[in-house]
């Protein structure tokens, strides 16, 4: 997924971002969205919504205060680092032999 830069208007505002799937897969999305009479966002959106309600540590645990600067940060586009392949970003984490075709 790819996620445009946020506006600074306000932590809530609407961002897009690009779901890559195969034609297939969107088919069966548009499917399931229709059966709710949903949109496709907005069944995507719900079913966020619903695992999020089932997430015990959604409900105790939120960001801490080094995680929220990261986030806003990466928002702005600062303090990136960037990799070639999943190989060298594994090894960076310091998990050099992860088997990415695994996962």
């Amino acid at each position: 997924m790819s996620i445009p830069k946020q506006s600074k208007k306000s932590p809530n505002a609407e961002v897009r971002i690009s779901l890559v799937c195969s034609a297939e897969q969107r088919k069966k999305i548009r499917m399931l969205a229709a059966q709710e009479d949903k949109s496709m966002n907005e069944f995507l959106l719900s079913l966020v919504e619903e695992k999020e309600k089932r997430c015990p540590l959604c409900e105790t645990y939120g960001p801490n205060e080094l995680t929220i600067k990261t986030m806003k940060e990466s928002d702005k586009g600062e303090n990136l680092e960037r990799y070639k392949n999943n190989d060298e970003f594994w090894e960076a984490m310091g998990l050099d032999n992860v088997d990415t075709d695994k996962h």
